[in-house]
């Protein structure tokens, strides 16, 4: 199969719909709607902190897909400048299990190009990817939505302290992460 097959909307094997109770929210079992109790495993597309805290859902992604970006970090942002032209960035995801973001943190944020084109234009879109053992196993993650230019978060999961942008998914294309049975692939993300 062709690794971008699940890129095209309505074309890839790998396309799936999540089923009933996929949307169920924070705190609930996605398969029944009930809340799991304390002490159960976390769900499936839950994440625990650095600190080792409860974890929270960023439910428009899959566990595999959480586990990829914190073991890649590094991704490519692409903004749009005051005048329509494109820009695209590398800089370093965190999957953020608290807000339900990914957080791009760097050196001096606030005084980059990328940040301003976020101040004035929210829509955004991250890839993740890399090739591990050549072509057929080409492995992306895009990630389309609306980032917000935040100054001093407290909640940040970058590793520097500062400015970040922080992203909302809206859209999520993804293949070569998951296996098949569990994979994704194009989607829309429910109430954006």
């Amino acid at each position: 199969m062709n690794p971008r097959d699940d890129a095209r909307p309505g074309g890839g094997a790998n396309i799936r719909d999540p089923g009933p109770g996929a949307d169920a929210g924070p705190g609930t079992d996605a398969a029944s709607g009930a809340d799991p109790g304390p002490g159960s495993d976390p769900a499936p597309g839950t994440d625990t902190d650095r600190d080792g805290a409860d974890p929270a859902p960023l439910p428009a992604l899959t566990a595999g897909e959480i586990a990829y970006i914190i073991a890649r970090r590094l991704g490519r942002l692409a903004t749009v400048a005051p005048d329509g032209s494109p820009q695209v960035n590398p800089v370093s995801c965190y999957h953020n299990p608290a807000t339900g973001t990914l957080d791009i943190g760097g050196h001096a944020m606030a005084a980059s190009r990328k940040y301003r084109n976020v101040r004035e234009n929210p829509r955004v879109a991250v890839v993740i990817d890399d090739m591990p053992a050549g072509v057929e196993s080409i492995r992306c993650l895009e990630i389309r939505g609306t980032a917000e230019a935040v100054d001093a978060p407290a909640d940040s999961a970058a590793r520097v302290p500062g400015a970040i942008i922080r992203i909302r998914p809206r859209r999520i294309i993804s293949w070569g992460i998951d296996p098949p049975h569990l994979s994704r692939g194009a989607r829309s993300v429910p109430g954006t």
